[in-house]
C-alpha cells in the first residue's frame, strides 16, 4: 500500500512538472521580447502589462528557382557551309582551346575569290579616275571629236567652193545640196562627239570619284568580312566549360546536327560553352515581397539534390519589370538571380544545369527588436498607441509599427527596455494590425 502512494506522489510530481515546462514554453513563444507582470493592484481590476525586454530577430523569405551557368557563350556557324568535322557532343567538358569543329571551305572559297575579283577591279576603277584627264577612255572620246571636227571643217570648204561654182553654172544644183547635206550631217556628228565627250568627263568628276570609292569600300569589307569568316573555320573554346544546348526560342527551330556533313549558315546556333566556375540560380517573388529583395544581399542556396549542405551566395538582380506569362497578361512576379561559387568538388560534381534550388535571403535582422502582442496595440485617427507604465508612471506614447513576426508586431519607436505595455482585453482577433 505504501509502495502504492508512493508512486502515485511520483507521477503526480511529474505531471506537476510537465505541466509548468509547457507553460513555460507557451509564454516564451507569445512573448519573445516581454515578459507577462502583474501587480495585486493591476490584479484586483483584472489589468494584464507585459514587460518590454529587446531581442535579436531576423525574417527569411524563400525562393525556389533553377540554377543555371554563371557564363555561357553561343558558338554559331562561322560562315555558310559544311561542318567536316564535329569533335565534341552535349554535355563534354572542354578546356580553354580545345578544337570544337571543323568547317569545309570550298563554298567560301568561291565567295572569296569572287569578292577578290570584285575589289581589284574596284580598285583599279578608283585609279583610273585619278588621271581621268588623260585616261584611254577620255583619250578615245578627244581623238574622235577631233576627227569629226576636221571632216566638218573640210565639208565647211567644200561647201563655200561648191557655192561659188554653183554661181558660175559650172555645177548643177544637186551636186552643190548634196556636200550641204553631208556637212550637216558632220555637224550632227560633232555635236554628239562633244557630247560625248563631256558625259565622259562627268564620270571623272568628284561625284563619280565618290562613287568610286564607295565601291571599292564595300568591295573590301565584302573581302575583310570573308576573311575574317575563314579565320573561324577551326571553331574552338574560349574558355572551359560544358558543352550544352543553345538557348531556343518557343517559336524558333530545334538546333541544327553537329555531325559531320550537316550544312549550316551563318549565325545559326549550334550549341553552347557553359562555365561552371560560378552558378546562378533564377527565381520569382510576388508583388508583395519584391521590395525586400535587393542586389548584394546575402543568400543561402540549398536543394533536395545536396541536402544538408548550406552554399552562400548573392543577390546580382532583382527585376524592375514584372515577368509575362504565354499569354501576354502581366503577371505580379520579378525575377531574382543570385550567383554562388563551390569549391568542394564533389558538390561541384552534383550540381547539374537546370536543377532547382532554394533561395534562402534575410531580408530583416535587428540584434534589439521590440516585439508586443497585437492586444497592446491602440489605433487612433493619427497613428498608433500604447498604455505603458514607465518608472512609475502610467501614460499613453505614440509608437510606429514595423515588421510582422509569429509572436507579435515590431515597435520601431514610442518604447524602451524596461518599459511594461499594458494588454488590451479586446480578442487578438479583433486587433489592428499594421
Amino acid at each position: 500500500m505504501g509502495g502504492f502512494a508512493s508512486t502515485r506522489r511520483k507521477f503526480v510530481f511529474f505531471l506537476a512538472l510537465g505541466l509548468l515546462i509547457l507553460c513555460l514554453v507557451a509564454g516564451a513563444w507569445f512573448l519573445p521580447s516581454g515578459e507577462l507582470t502583474q501587480s495585486s493592484a493591476s490584479m484586483a481590476r483584472g489589468e494584464e502589462w507585459m514587460r518590454v525586454n529587446p531581442q535579436a530577430k531576423t525574417l527569411q523569405l524563400d525562393i525556389e528557382g533553377t540554377i543555371s551557368a554563371g557564363k555561357s557563350l553561343v558558338i554559331a556557324g562561322p560562315f555558310d557551309g559544311v561542318i567536316q568535322e564535329s569533335l565534341v557532343r552535349m554535355g563534354d567538358q572542354v578546356d580553354t582551346g580545345d578544337v570544337l569543329l571543323v568547317m569545309d571551305t570550298t563554298e567560301i572559297m568561291r565567295s572569296y575569290r569572287d569578292a577578290q575579283s570584285a575589289f581589284l577591279k574596284a580598285s583599279m576603277a578608283v585609279d583610273v579616275l585619278k588621271n581621268w584627264g588623260v585616261s584611254p577612255k577620255v583619250m578615245r572620246a578627244k581623238r574622235a571629236l577631233e576627227t569629226t571636227e576636221a571632216s566638218l571643217a573640210s565639208l565647211e570648204q567644200q561647201v563655200v567652193e561648191l557655192k561659188r561654182l554653183l554661181d558660175l553654172g559650172i555645177i548643177p544644183r544637186n551636186e552643190y545640196e548634196g556636200i550641204v547635206d553631208r556637212r550637216n550631217s558632220e555637224r550632227d556628228a560633232v555635236k554628239g562627239a562633244r557630247e560625248e565627250l563631256e558625259v565622259i568627263m562627268a564620270q571623272g568628276d568628284e561625284e563619280g570619284r565618290f562613287l568610286a570609292q564607295l565601291e571599292l569600300d564595300n568591295a573590301e569589307a565584302t573581302l575583310q568580312d570573308l576573311d575574317r569568316q575563314l579565320a573561324n573555320t577551326t571553331v574552338t573554346a574560349e574558355f572551359s566549360g560544358i558543352v550544352v544546348r543553345p538557348p531556343v526560342e518557343e517559336d524558333a527551330r530545334l538546333p541544327v546536327s553537329l555531325d559531320a556533313g550537316t550544312h549550316v549558315h551563318k549565325g545559326t546556333a549550334l550549341f553552347s560553352i557553359a562555365d561552371t566556375s560560378r552558378f546562378v540560380v533564377t527565381g520569382t517573388v510576388d508583388e508583395i515581397d519584391v521590395n525586400r529583395v535587393r542586389p548584394g544581399q546575402r543568400v543561402i542556396i540549398t536543394s533536395d539534390v545536396f541536402p544538408g549542405r548550406e552554399i552562400s551566395g548573392e543577390i546580382i538582380s532583382v527585376s524592375a519589370e514584372a515577368s509575362l506569362n504565354q499569354n501576354g497578361a502581366r503577371m505580379p512576379s520579378f525575377e531574382v538571380v543570385s550567383v554562388f561559387s563551390v569549391d568542394d568538388e564533389n558538390l561541384h560534381k552534383a550540381i547539374r544545369i537546370g536543377m532547382s534550388a532554394r533561395m534562402t535571403i534575410e531580408t530583416y535582422t535587428n540584434p534589439e527588436t521590440i516585439i508586443i502582442l497585437p492586444s497592446a496595440v491602440i489605433e487612433t485617427v493619427d497613428g498608433y498607441q500604447a498604455r505603458i507604465r514607465r518608472d512609475g508612471q502610467i501614460m499613453m506614447v505614440d509608437i510606429e509599427l514595423g515588421n510582422s513576426f509569429p509572436s507579435g508586431v515590431e515597435v520601431l519607436s514610442g518604447l524602451r527596455r524596461g518599459d511594461e505595455v499594458q494588454l488590451s482585453q479586446i480578442n487578438h482577433e479583433n486587433t489592428p494590425m499594421p
